[in-house]
């Protein structure tokens, strides 16, 4: 039996903003979107949601989404990653500085673990326990101190000894971490600038391209490295359920907002949502929208170290496709209109006297 208490967490808190594919390229909304998709740095996981569509529409979709993300790309998952490795000036000079890096621990909470992250904007963002920031001695740093938690940011962007805001020298800074051995599982993902060396004839391994940091950090640094995939796709037809619908008109019977990401995060967890009569089944009331015999409901879930160039992207893909599909039904609906129009057919004498 579930304790009761399992049912009085608070809802996460979310934005919400409500776009037609139409008005997508333009308007303050879309502006408003971008914004916050810009200003998250780490994206795990995209979940689209296509009620009533063909499957050759789909597949369409999803060759326009595979292609607007980077295919082939990968991740580093360092084994026991010494901090002091980040802020070594080759380190800084070739990756953090050049191109755009995303680094954050592979396993551990923040709220039970020590935890550290690397923007591409290079700030290094440390989450430490009491104990652990007190033995680095850092604390003219400090961004913000919760109960027993302690939120470090260094800047590496700068090229001077002195980080920028009167933070700590990243020197003192390196020595505390060789002092103390810190070292956690490290995922990385570095994005090359765009005028990396691809000329013919150059070496493969002298070639700047995302596999140079693996070659890095195993080769010159004798560091234990496993490839992940950066980014995989998930796709699957929601069968024998309805999608949930969302309204305008208050009048309507539709789902509410909490409601419709209720649904999704069911769907992201890979729950059963198909209605049952059964006493702790998952019910959804309101209109929905059911698919026919030609078409289906899916899910396409694209999971990984998705930078926000590459959720933008997705957005724009998906806006780009819905509206090229809207026109093709449009020009449809009017040719079968054209299609069942009537004109009266004449006798030749009729002709002759009109």
């Amino acid at each position: 039996m579930l304790c009761p208490e399992l049912w009085r967490f608070p809802q996460p808190t979310y934005s919400r903003t409500t776009l037609m594919c139409s008005s997508w390229t333009e308007g303050k909304a879309s502006d408003k979107v971008r914004r916050e998709i810009r200003a998250r740095q780490f994206n795990r996981t995209v979940s689209i949601v296509l009620p009533v569509c063909q499957r050759s529409a789909v597949d369409e979709l999803d060759r326009e989404l595979r292609a607007a993300t980077r295919a082939g790309s990968y991740c580093c998952l360092v084994r026991q990653c010494p901090l002091v490795e980040l802020l070594r000036q080759e380190f800084l000079e070739a990756f953090v500085r050049r191109g755009r890096i995303f680094a954050i621990s592979a396993v551990g909470s923040l709220e039970t673990d020590d935890c550290v992250a690397l923007t591409p904007d290079g700030i290094l963002l440390l989450n430490l326990h009491q104990e652990t920031f007190q033995r680095l001695g850092i604390s003219d740093s400090l961004v913000t101190h919760r109960k027993d938690k302690y939120v470090v940011k260094l800047d590496l962007m700068s090229t001077s000894p002195e980080t920028s805001g009167g933070g700590p020298r990243i020197e003192r800074v390196r020595e505390r971490f060789v002092t103390e051995s810190l070292a956690c599982d490290l995922l990385i993902r570095w994005l090359p600038p765009n005028d990396c060396s691809t000329m013919l004839g150059v070496a493969p391994e002298l070639t700047i391209s995302p596999a140079s940091l693996e070659r890095y950090l195993t080769v010159a640094r004798g560091l234990t490295v496993v490839q992940v995939p950066a980014i995989s796709y998930k796709r699957r037809e929601l069968s024998d359920e309805a999608i949930p619908l969302l309204s305008r008109d208050k009048d309507d019977e539709c789902c509410t907002h909490d409601e419709l990401l209720e649904y999704f995060g069911m769907l992201v967890l890979d729950c059963d949502t198909v209605e049952e009569e059964y006493l702790n089944e998952y019910t959804l009331d309101g209109n929905r929208i059911e698919n026919d015999a030609a078409t289906g409901n899916w899910h396409i879930q694209i999971n990984g170290m998705l930078s926000p160039m590459e959720v933008e992207s997705l957005a724009d893909t998906l806006a780009s496709v819905t509206r090229m599909s809207l026109q093709v039904e449009v020009i449809k609906e009017r040719k079968e209109w054209d299609g069942t129009v009537k004109t009266p057919t004449l006798s030749s004498s009729e002709a002759m006297e009109r």
